[in-house]
């Protein structure tokens, strides 16, 4: 079967938090809005999973911040457009990933309706 190649949508919102139960609900979030975008037919890049790659680390390996912030940024480049997670306000990590986005011409999205009625108005295949 051949697979179907879907528009690119980075999702970003905050994650970091002091407070257990705020982190918790920032995952929860943000991974509810890549859940709704996989099931209209897109492709988002989900970095509320990427704890995930932190419990499967062997003894004596490291994955930092920094990398995590690093390989995160990398998917921004060829991107059709960027869909900020409202609550976003407070959060250091997510103004750097939206100046590059409008630094590459990537189009930003506060509102999922105004993104979603965005792609949909340019249904190009992927």
């Amino acid at each position: 079967m051949k697979r179907k190649l879907r528009r690119k949508i980075y999702v970003a919102g905050a994650i970091r938090s002091p407070h257990c139960m705020k982190l918790l609900d920032n995952l929860r979030k943000g991974m509810r809005v890549c859940t709704e975008f996989i099931l209209e037919g897109y492709a988002p890049f989900c970095p509320f999973i990427d704890f995930l790659l932190i419990f499967q680390l062997q003894p004596g390996e490291v994955i930092t911040e920094d990398d995590i912030l690093d390989y995160s940024v990398s998917f921004v480049p060829g991107l059709e457009i960027m869909y900020v997670v409202p609550g976003y306000e407070d959060s250091a990590g997510v103004q750097p990933e939206i100046e590059l986005a409008l630094t590459l011409n990537i189009p930003v999205f506060y509102d999922k309706e105004c993104a979603l009625g965005y792609l949909r108005a340019g249904s190009k295949e992927a």
